[in-house]
């Protein structure tokens, strides 16, 4: 994710639980509101908990940078032998 940037937590329920609480490891790096929208606001990297009203967790491990490097696509390689 990049810095500046937002994105909203899709789960998949499975015991179909309520979500309770949605906190982060490290507020420098990543925010995230009560309705599970994260904001990236620092390079660095956080986990996400998420807590259901049952007392189940979900944790999603997360990475922000400063920008994101875009690939670079190759089409011939010459080698000197």
């Amino acid at each position: 994710m990049k810095v500046g940037t937002s994105s909203q937590i899709k789960i998949k329920n499975i015991y179909n639980d309520k979500v309770k609480s949605y906190s982060s490891s490290n507020t420098n790096v990543a925010t995230v509101s009560k309705n599970g929208e994260i904001a990236a606001v620092g390079s660095g990297n956080a986990i996400i908990t998420i807590e259901t009203e049952s007392g189940r967790f979900g944790v999603y491990k997360l990475t922000v940078v400063n920008e994101i490097k875009k690939a670079i696509e190759v089409s011939k390689i010459s080698l000197n032998t």
